[in-house]
């Protein structure tokens, strides 16, 4: 006679746990999870209103050759926003003094020639290993790459959003990397989000540094 109470085996345990997690990933995409647990908007606290792209980043010898031709904390200069990376994985869609990065939008777009009286956005430089799938039209024998990053991503993201081809930038003598750089990408997108709670945003809640042990930033030596 079976016994109804004893316990399932461990391998049968492993393929119910995997079977049960099918199943609720299978209803987290239709929707019907929802219906008894908490929604997305209560489990984080903010909404992604939508991705900031970068294309055709800066390759490692223009980067070499702004580096060369500017002096950190002194020169500024134009670079074009679309192609500057960003370090942060997801920023607020408000500035610190409450303004919305669409109403910079709305400035710029209705007076572009303004983009060039904007605070220049701080840049750096970082050495990054890439893997071989990750070459980004480096040399195939590449292994590391420099590439430019910024530490003002709201200004960049109205000025691509506005369409903006130039804005004012200079190299910080002493970039803050190491704890701002929660990119999962290189940079390469970012999410733009609307937080609940305001001080979650400006404090970038939920992000965590992602940034490469063997990494290297430039940094400014004085002579």
């Amino acid at each position: 006679m079976l016994n109804a109470n004893k316990p399932q085996s461990k391998a049968k345990q492993k393929s119910q746990a995997k079977h049960n997690r099918k199943q609720e990933f299978a209803a987290k995409h239709s929707g019907e999870y929802w219906d008894n647990h908490a929604p997305p908007e209560e489990l984080y606290p903010y909404s992604t209103i939508f991705m900031s792209h970068t294309v055709n980043p800066y390759s490692s010898n223009e980067v070499y050759g702004l580096l060369d031709a500017h002096t950190p904390g002194v020169d500024v200069f134009l670079v074009d926003p679309k192609r500057i990376r960003t370090m942060h994985a997801g920023i607020a869609d408000t500035f610190a003094n409450g303004s919305k990065i669409d109403d910079t939008v709305e400035q710029l777009r209705k007076d572009p020639q303004s983009a060039k009286h904007l605070p220049p956005i701080n840049l750096a430089a970082v050495e990054v290993p890439v893997r071989k799938w990750e070459t980004h039209g480096a040399a195939a024998n590449s292994r590391r790459q420099v590439m430019l990053f910024t530490e003002d991503h709201r200004r960049l993201v109205a000025a691509r959003k506005a369409g903006i081809t130039a804005i004012p930038a200079q190299f910080k003598s002493t970039p803050v990397v190491t704890g701002n750089f929660t990119t999962k990408n290189n940079g390469e997108s970012m999410e733009i989000r609307h937080y609940s709670d305001k001080e979650q945003g400006l404090h970038q809640t939920r992000n965590v540094s992602t940034f490469p042990s063997s990494g290297s930033v430039y940094r400014y030596l004085e002579e």
